[in-house]
């Protein structure tokens, strides 16, 4: 028979064991490749499981891969193979840019339109409603077409193997 005694001990076992073990696997230092401009606090981390596109060094095409573990501070393990770090060329970052400021902009565009268009009750829209649901859907789209895409691995641009 379990007594309310012994309950509790266990309890206090197991939260004690869970939170040796977080703290243990918290201790372990993980490697991330790192992106990064000297000079400047801009900073892009990749991690394993995380898929890559990138430019060799000499190749016209980007490659897409699976970033799978590091072998020292040099080479990377990708699911099709390894490379070593000063192979790379180009970088592709769109899946690093987590901004929503388009998106943002471009449903302020339309919804200020249906708004108007919703409280006029009126089919003939308004010139100056237009022309700011225009202005702000057309600078969403500039500003995706002018954002960073790629950043090329020279200069003051460099990859490294981190341990964090």
């Amino acid at each position: 028979m379990i007594t309310l005694k012994k309950l509790a001990a266990l309890i206090i076992l197991q939260g004690f064991l869970c939170v040796t073990l977080f703290a243990q696997k918290s201790l372990i230092p993980e490697k991330k490749l790192v992106l990064k401009k000297a000079g400047s606090h801009k900073v892009y981390y990749f991690e394993k499981g995380e898929l890559i596109r990138f430019k060799l060094k000499g190749q016209k095409i980007y490659s897409r891969a699976v970033l799978m573990d590091f072998k020292g501070d040099s080479t990377i393990r990708f699911d099709k193979g390894e490379i070593n770090i000063s192979e790379i060329s180009i970088i592709d970052i769109r899946s690093k840019n987590k901004s929503r400021q388009e998106n943002n902009l471009i449903i302020a565009g339309l919804g200020y339109y249906a708004l108007n268009w919703i409280n006029k009750n009126n089919p003939k829209p308004d010139s100056k409603v237009v022309l700011t649901s225009v202005v702000m859907i057309g600078s969403a789209f500039l500003i995706k077409l002018v954002r960073k895409k790629h950043i090329k691995v020279v200069g003051r641009y460099y990859l490294l193997i981190l341990k964090t």
